[in-house]
């Protein structure tokens, strides 16, 4: 299932539907639910918890793979960002012709 929410003014509202959205279709026996954000809320956020690693941005795919997303579809967002997000069981992997 495919779950298409921009994250724009006001975020926290909308990241909140999408979250309530994903929890739903996982509730519906959804296989596999990707979100598909053409921005990605929190990735330039001003705290980082290691270089280039935003700690909003981390937390927004922590919330996202607790709700149930598998995947998420989103316009420039930096790998190194969501790498340190890929725990046990998860991974993440360039966009496809950049390496």
């Amino acid at each position: 299932m495919f779950i298409i929410q921009p994250l724009v003014p006001p975020v926290q509202e909308h990241l909140i539907e999408l979250l309530l959205m994903a929890d739903a279709a996982r509730g519906a026996s959804a296989a596999r639910v990707t979100a598909v954000m053409p921005h990605y809320a929190y990735a330039r956020s001003d705290k980082k918890d290691e270089p280039r690693i935003s700690i909003g941005g981390r937390l927004v795919a922590d919330l996202l793979v607790t709700a149930g997303v598998n995947r998420v579809g989103a316009v420039r967002v930096r790998v190194a960002l969501l790498r340190p997000c890929a725990g046990p069981g998860r991974r993440t992997r360039p966009p496809a012709g950049r390496g």
